[in-house]
């Protein structure tokens, strides 16, 4: 099973927090699923996935404390035409200057496949 690290904020991610604490309406518009290896990058530097593979959009956001949302997506293989390792999940969100950036990222030590919609079933 996957083992996702924490969400990490990017930098335009946290200016777009601090836009929000001076009262910028805060918009989350996107999941982004990915198979990237974050090697040496730095998650904080990112501006997209380092290989995107499914856009999805966000079902639901719930405030569950002061300073903590919990955004829900569900996963479907619904059109994936090839299947994926699943090792990179990024949330966007609009910023009213740069528009829509990657605003949190996280990736996974041991990924999960994601089979593409064409399967039909595990060996």
């Amino acid at each position: 099973m996957a083992n996702f690290r924490g969400m990490i904020l990017t930098t335009r991610g946290r200016n777009l927090l601090a836009k929000a604490l001076s009262g910028t309406q805060l918009t989350f518009t996107k999941i982004k699923l990915g198979a990237g290896n974050i090697g040496n990058n730095n998650p904080e530097n990112l501006t997209d996935l380092i290989d995107p593979k499914l856009t999805l959009p966000i079902q639901s956001i719930e405030l569950t404390g002061d300073v903590t949302a919990r955004l829900r997506f569900v996963l479907t293989n619904e059109g994936l035409q090839e299947g994926f390792f699943l090792s990179e999940i990024g949330v966007f969100a609009q910023d009213p200057q740069l528009g829509e950036i990657l605003y949190s990222y996280t990736y996974a030590t041991n990924p999960d496949f994601i089979p593409s919609s064409k399967s039909h079933g595990l060996s």
